[in-house]
This record gives structure tokens, sequence and C-alpha cells, in this order.
């Protein structure tokens, strides 16, 4: 990947839903490297049995560093995204990080780019959609206004899917970071109130498992490319490892499994959700 996006690629066929979870690309250039050099990395190696069965991926962090104009065709369209993963032929849902931020028309950009690209999907800075027997719900955690979460909580309080997963950058659990106070507090009851089965996110670039809140289940896949970061002992630890990577999700009516898997293909940790029929 770049170096900072959570990427989650879905294959759909009735009520399996199969994923692939990447984080944390970004790149912001005036002379961009050439694509062979940048795929080189993450999305390279991740095996073809899970590119081929890949249908859309998801992405909610720092697709880009820096700034794109919404009138530009240069940057994320021309060698940035197209290039990199116009190839693949699948659909990518994005949200935004933190980086996506660091100008202020590049949210804007990111949004327009939607109307561009076959592959590019950003409707609005958060917005839904539905995969088999999961909705996904992206979330612009670098904003986290009154608004966002009042349409979060109507769209969840809405939702009849068996599985409903919300994914933005920011973390609210961490080995890396710690406790965020200010999404515990704003975010975290929204999604209690609403039964949310997982919590996704980037930012941390590492891959983490941790314990669930109020019925939630928390997953950082931050490992896409960037520099990886240290983690700290944390009592909500399940599994973290600093480690390159990406994460695989397949979920079926009755249940949600999440596996990590590595760089050389290998899975590196699996946990499963199970509902009754």
């Amino acid at each position: 990947m770049l170096s900072r996006t959570i990427g989650t690629i879905f294959a759909v066929a009735f009520l399996l839903t199969h994923s692939l979870l990447f984080a944390d690309p970004r790149q912001a250039q005036p002379s961009p490297p050439s694509p062979a050099a940048l795929s080189g990395d993450i999305l390279a190696r991740v095996p073809s049995a899970y590119r081929e069965e890949a249908r859309s991926m998801l992405t909610a962090t720092d697709q880009v560093q820096g700034s794109l104009r919404r009138n530009s065709d240069e940057g994320l369209s021309v060698w940035i995204w197209e290039q990199l993963y116009g190839p693949l032929g699948i659909k990518f849902y994005a949200t935004l990080g933190n980086h996506d931020w660091s100008s202020a028309d590049s949210p804007a950009a990111e949004i327009h780019y939607t109307d561009k690209s076959p592959s590019w999907r950003m409707p609005a800075p958060y917005y839904t959609f539905t995969a088999g027997p999961v909705q996904f719900f992206a979330f612009d955690t670098q904003e986290d206004s009154e608004a966002e979460r009042e349409w979060l909580d109507s769209e969840l309080s809405k939702s009849t899917a068996r599985w409903k997963v919300v994914y933005g950058h920011y973390h609210i659990f961490s080995a890396t970071r710690g406790d965020n106070k200010e999404l515990i507090e704003k975010l975290l009851p929204v999604l209690e109130k609403n039964h949310v089965d997982i919590y996704l996110n980037g930012h941390d670039h590492n891959l983490q498992d941790l314990k669930p809140e109020g019925g939630v289940r928390f997953f950082v896949s931050g490992g896409g490319g960037a520099g990886l970061y240290n983690l700290n002992p944390y009592a909500r630890s399940i599994y973290k490892q600093k480690v390159n990577g990406f994460t695989v999700l397949e979920a079926g009516g009755d249940y949600f499994k999440i596996s990590f898997i590595g760089t050389d293909g290998n899975e590196l940790h699996q946990d499963t959700l199970t509902k009754k029929p």
C-alpha cells in the first residue's frame, strides 16, 4: 500500500463476505516514484488467492499527505491511485484520516474523485454501504462532529444487517497510544447503544486484537506500509505485533472471522465472532 490506509477487500456471495483489511498508506510528492516502486510493498505481496476473491476494499486512513485540489486530476488520479490500484479491478470504499485533512481542500478533492474513478468510492466524509450480511459505516474520526454522530446513531438504529461494522482512522483502544478518551466519551456510547459488532481502525502502524467493551470488538490494522509503531503493555490486548501485514474478514450469517496475515501470506492471528442462527 502507500503508507496510511485501512483497506478492506470484500468478495460477496450471498451470505458470505471475504475481506482484506490493510492500513495506513500515505503519499504526496511532487515527483512521483514509479508505480512499480510504490506497489512493491504490502499490496504487491498479497497472495493472489486473496486478490482474486476480492470485490471491494475499505480504506479508512490517510490516503494522501498534502494538498489535492478539487479540480485537479494530478496526484491521486494519475499515479498515486489508478496506476497502483486500478489494475486490481476492485472498488475501494474510503474514509478520511488526519493526513487527508492536512490541507483544507483535500477532503473535497477525494470526495470529488468518486465521480472520476471506476475504483474509488468516497461519496461523502461519512456514509454506509452493505456487503453480504455486513453493513459497513465509514466514520470520519478526524472531524467527529455532533452531526456525524447523530447520523451514525440514526443509520445504525435503522440497520437490519446481521453484522454491523464501523471503521475509521483513529483508535478507541490501542496498545500504542492507550485509551482515546474523547472517542470513548463520544463515539463508543453510540456503538454500544446500537449493538455494533466491530470497530476497525488504522493510525497505529501495527496489528492488534483487543478485548471487547460493551459488546463491541476492536481491531487495529495499521501495518499496510508505513514505518511501524511500538506497542506497550496494555490490559486490553488479546494479540499485538509490530509487523507489516493486512487483515482478512470473512462473514457468514452466524460467524465473522478476522485473520491477520503477514507479508509472506501466512496467518499471524485469527479470531472468530459467532451468533446464533
